[in-house]
Formats: C-alpha cells, sequence, structure tokens
C-alpha cells in the first residue's frame, strides 16, 4: 500500500514515515503542496494524509482540488474547524498513533 502524506511540519513527516511504514505501507511524505499535487497526479496512492494549515493553502482546499477517489485524512491542530470537503477522517495533532494505525489498517 502506498500512502503519502503531506505536512509542513518536517518533524511530524519524520515521525509519520518512522512511526508506519511496513513491508506492506510505503509511505511517501511531501513538504510543499505543489510536489504533493504532482505526485498525486503522476501516481496516485492508495491513502492520503494532509495538514489543514499549509503554505499558500490548506487542507481542505487542496483535497477540493485534486479529484481522486482515494480515502483522505486530515490533520490538524484545530479539531473543532468546519471544512467543505467531506474527509474520510479527521486527526487531530498530535496524532494518536493507534488512531492511525487503525485508519489505515482498514483499508489494507
Amino acid at each position: 500500500m502506498q500512502i503519502y502524506y503531506l505536512d509542513d511540519e518536517l518533524i511530524l513527516l519524520e515521525i509519520f514515515e518512522e512511526t508506519f511504514s511496513t513491508k506492506k505501507i510505503v509511505i511517501t511524505t511531501f513538504h510543499d503542496p505543489s510536489d504533493f499535487v504532482s505526485a498525486v497526479k503522476s501516481k496516485p496512492p492508495q491513502l492520503l494524509f494532509i495538514d489543514y494549515r499549509l503554505p499558500r493553502t490548506n487542507g481542505d482546499k487542496l483535497a477540493q482540488e485534486l479529484k481522486i477517489s482515494v480515502p483522505i485524512a486530515l490533520v490538524t491542530g484545530d479539531i473543532n474547524l468546519k471544512t467543505s470537503f467531506k474527509f474520510d477522517a479527521i486527526f487531530e495533532k498530535p496524532f494518536k498513533i493507534r488512531e492511525i494505525q487503525d485508519f489505515i489498517n482498514s483499508y489494507l
């Protein structure tokens, strides 16, 4: 399974990759929204995680622009924010490893 994660916090990208990578799960992380969009369009993954607050955009707008039919989870420090995109899951920062692992496992 290929998973992409976009976040502007480098330490969270490292933690995510180290925590959730396995023989069956390949995590590719992105710090730049345009690199993320290019990768999604050229080689769509099976699962996406997107941070809400990003440079020059936000996860809600980005998810709407992708027009891709894979599960998309939002990761945010503000769990009470209103989104217009219907995310498959919303995880609060700092994320709980067990919750994300359960979400990933539900798509394996």
